[in-house]
Formats: structure tokens, sequence, C-alpha cells
């Protein structure tokens, strides 16, 4: 059997003008979840991996903030701050918070 797989706008069923916004639902759905942040935490495997995990919270803490979602917000932001703190003077943390999904680290 030979299959073609073809990526781009062009002839894709995927609804290109909606993914982003799309992917903001699924990460706002997925902090939601009360014990996203203990695992999210748990799962920060080293320094990269917590700049990874704080630039998540701190994307969710923007848009909540211009939706006028105060409380959601901040709690975003402070769920940001406590898993920065402690990693936040490494070069590897900084890495990872500047890293967009989907780039090479």
């Amino acid at each position: 059997m030979i299959t073609s797989i073809r990526i781009g706008e062009q002839g894709s069923t995927t609804r290109w003008d909606t993914l982003a916004e799309n992917d903001r639902l699924g990460r706002e759905r997925a902090l939601s979840d009360p014990a996203a942040y203990g695992r999210l935490k748990q799962s920060a495997s080293s320094d990269y991996w917590r700049g990874r995990v704080a630039r998540a919270y701190l994307a969710s803490t923007a848009w909540n903030l211009k939706r006028r979602r105060l409380l959601t917000g901040l709690t975003r932001a402070a769920a940001a701050g406590q898993v920065s703190v402690p990693r936040i003077a490494t070069p590897t943390f900084w890495r990872g918070l500047r890293t967009r999904a989907g780039r090479d680290a």
C-alpha cells in the first residue's frame, strides 16, 4: 500500500482559520482541571520543562485578563510564579520559557 500525506492549507480538512483558537481553548480546558497544576509541576522534570509550564500559565494569564476574567488570570499568574521561582535564574528555564510550541529547544 502506498499513501500520500499532505500537510498545508490547500487540500486539507484542517480548519486553519480556527486552529490557534482551538489550541487556546484546549489549553484553558486542561489548565482548568483542579489536578492540572500538581501534575504539570510534578512532570516538569527539568528547568527547561518548568519554563515550558510557566509559559503555558503565562499565556493563559494574558488570555484570561484580556477577556476580563480577573480571578482566573490572577490564579494562572500565581501558578506561573510558583513553578518559576525555584528555577527562574537558570538559563535553561529561560530557554524553555521562550520556546514556542512545535519549535526545537
